[in-house]
């Protein structure tokens, strides 16, 4: 099976679209990794260990389509009929599911956020964290596990230039129940924690936490800058939620309505390599600190010149230092109060 030449025009620019949008996800997701992993103090070990996750399987698409897909669709198509060449369908579905399980763990992880402030960090430990990372990613798999036989596959349809279930039954029953539906069901699980999460944002403002008047209070109240970030990463979640929605609605709905395999390669293949761009766009976009960890893509203010400071005492000192210590010991009474309220 050797490398064809000529390249038919039409396959010559599917295999471009899909390495060029690939690529592009794979730059935006690689940089998403390298700016979660600098932020450390802004995400937190939980939440940024499960956007870690989320990014891992978005470059494990991305990945696949650019350096597995589209150049043998380019070079040598016939190698999409074989074995192999239907292991792709496979990896991707594994990094789908990846993605909509660390998905889940990350709406999880944001309602214990706003509903149990105060045992968040009791809960979501390193070790749970990694428990559960784990435990997305061996479901996963597990899911996928069907594929390796022959009746159960997931291939690329040069003519459509689209991967489709084979017309088998073990296929219908791995498409429709345990991809398509499964998908669905994750999904709206998800709204529907994030809507209990919305909710809780709404009594919050109620009772005017997080809520304060001026950049000086932000700092004066450190509860308030936690909860002014937790509804921003909560958001952050509901984009990337409508945007698999969309993925989701656009592969298996919209894409059978037409006949013409363009039409039919912009609403699977293209949207699929699409949402996973579009899903590291949406963490750079909701998070400055990822910019500005990396460094590129972030474009700051001049810096004002530092302002000489006043000589201090050493009474002055060791006051400032307890006045802190105070500050900080009551934010844990301010968030019971909080949760008691409410």
């Amino acid at each position: 099976m050797g490398i064809r030449w000529p390249i038919p025009r039409d396959d010559a620019i599917a295999s471009a679209a899909m390495m060029a949008v690939g690529m592009l996800g794979m730059t935006i997701n690689i940089y998403v990794f390298i700016g979660v992993r600098r932020a450390t103090t802004h995400f937190g070990y939980a939440f940024g260990n499960l956007c870690l996750s989320h990014t891992v399987a978005n470059l494990g698409i991305a990945s696949t389509y650019t350096i597995f897909v589209g150049p043998v669709t380019l070079l040598t198509p016939d190698f999409h009929k074989t074995y192999w060449g239907e292991r792709f369908g496979q990896i991707l579905i594994l990094f789908w599911n990846a993605a909509v399980f660390s998905h889940l763990l990350i709406a999880i992880n944001r309602c214990v956020r706003m509903y149990k402030p105060v045992f968040y960090e009791k809960i979501f430990t390193r070790f749970f964290t990694i428990f559960t990372i784990g435990m997305a990613w061996t479901l996963a798999f597990c899911q996928v596990f069907s594929y390796f036989w022959e009746e159960c596959t997931f291939g690329f349809v040069t003519k459509k230039y689209a991967f489709e279930f084979a017309d088998k039954p073990c296929s219908y029953y791995i498409g429709k129940i345990f991809d398509y539906y499964m998908s669905i069901f994750m999904i709206c699980t998800i709204a529907s924690l994030d809507f209990c999460t919305f909710l809780k944002i709404r009594k919050f403002k109620k009772v005017g936490v997080s809520t304060p008047n001026s950049a000086t209070e932000y700092v004066k109240n450190p509860a308030a800058m936690r909860r002014i970030r937790d509804v921003r990463f909560f958001f952050q979640t509901v984009v990337q939620g409508m945007a698999f929605m969309a993925e989701l609605v656009s592969f298996f709905s919209i894409s059978v309505l037409f006949t013409n395999r363009w039409a039919q390669f912009g609403f699977t293949t293209v949207a699929w390599i699409a949402v996973h761009t579009i899903d590291g766009c949406i963490v750079i976009v909701f998070n400055r600190e990822v910019r500005k960890a990396v460094g590129f893509l972030c474009i700051e203010p001049t810096p004002e010149p530092p302002k000489q400071m006043p000589n201090t005492t050493t009474a002055n000192t060791k006051s400032m230092y307890r006045n802190v210590t105070m500050m900080e010991r009551t934010v844990y009474e301010r968030e019971l109060e909080v949760e008691n309220v409410l």
